[in-house]
């Protein structure tokens, strides 16, 4: 067997199957999204119903999986970690569908009160209540504590988005941890180079494009958030990108218990981000001998695409696809005008 073949593992409930060893596993994939739940499947070879009757031959039950990907011996840390979803069985294949840890927060509606918690706060209660971790990646500074704010026949992950799209912040959940990132932002120093026609290709027929971010959904050239202080006195917010593409945007009558300027300049920033369209976004793939894990989130360079297309993007979607000798990753990236 050539040593640098990719390598994949999936382990269920304590079961490995490994690409290496046995010849059951035919197929396994990570699909990693940003502000949605994560989901993994793995396809074996099941024509007797062997496999699936010995996890669920008692009737269905919550399994956790576990999944790697790598080269050669070196797998690393597991990408994914979740609970069972769906059970397929088709043409002698069992295929397992598994959710990440998201899928907890979003079992039940609830009605209930924050007392005296800002906004990170409440993300770091929210994800405790579900038995998550919670990171908070990269230099973001939190508001000021809320005297209270309800949370109003809304699951856990609704509530969280909520919190985030108001702070400028964008969530995912990753093994046991639900991270929130800043909205849009791409970094100064790049976590690696991907090189066209050497590392990835065009997904789909997919070409490369740039629009100027214009419409109503686009961002926004200007954010102002109104609030009133002491004794009625009006204040304002205001974030200004500073670029002359794009709409402004207003945005008045919000719930903020004693608002001060800092505070609304850094809620018209969150709204800024949180509303952007990238003017530049693509759909790549990589090929197969391109040997690196590249996780969500991370800031890429994109190089051999020329001065315009080129640069610093941000991976906001990416699905990892598994077939013996062969493994390849489909990526999303974008970035604004602003490089």
């Amino acid at each position: 067997m050539d040593p640098s073949a990719p390598h994949s593992i999936v382990e269920i409930d304590g079961k490995r199957f490994d690409s290496w060893i046995g010849e059951d596993l035919l197929a396994s994939s990570v699909e990693l999204t940003t502000d949605k739940t994560g989901e993994a499947t793995i396809e074996l070879y099941d024509p007797t119903f062997k496999i699936l009757d010995g996890f669920l031959g008692g009737g269905a039950r919550a399994l956790q999986a576990k999944f790697w990907y790598g080269w050669k011996k070196d797998v690393g840390n597991a990408l994914f970690v979740g609970t069972l979803a769906r059970v397929e069985w088709r043409d002698w294949t069992t295929t397992l569908r598994f959710h990440d840890f998201s899928s907890k927060m979003k079992q039940a509606k609830k009605t209930r009160y924050f007392k005296k918690k800002s906004d990170l706060q409440i993300l770091r209660q929210l994800a405790a209540d579900n038995q998550l971790q919670f990171s908070l990646k990269g230099n973001i500074a939190d508001g000021a504590p809320l005297d209270s704010l309800m949370q109003s026949g809304k699951t856990d992950w609704e509530m969280a988005l909520k919190i985030a799209e108001r702070a400028g912040l964008r969530l995912y959940v990753r093994n046991d941890t639900l991270y929130a990132v800043e909205a849009g932002k791409t970094g100064i120093i790049a976590d690696g180079i991907l090189t066209y026609e050497k590392d990835f290709t065009l997904l789909r027929g997919f070409n490369l494009g740039y629009k100027l971010p214009e419409n109503k959904k686009g961002r926004a050239k200007k954010t102002e958030v109104r609030g009133r202080g002491r004794a009625g006195q009006r204040l304002t917010g205001t974030n200004n990108t500073g670029t002359n593409n794009g709409t402004t945007n207003l945005i008045v009558r919000e719930d903020l218990p004693k608002p001060t300027v800092a505070l609304l300049n850094r809620r018209a920033g969150g709204k800024s981000n949180r509303q952007r369209e990238y003017a530049f976004e693509h759909h790549l793939q990589t090929l197969p001998n391109f040997e690196r894990i590249v996780e969500l989130r991370s800031t890429l360079t994109l190089g051999g695409m020329g001065r315009f297309f080129g640069g610093n993007y941000l991976v906001t979607d990416i699905r990892y696809n598994f077939r013996p000798g062969k493994l390849t990753s489909e990526i999303t990236v974008g970035r604004d005008i602003l490089r």
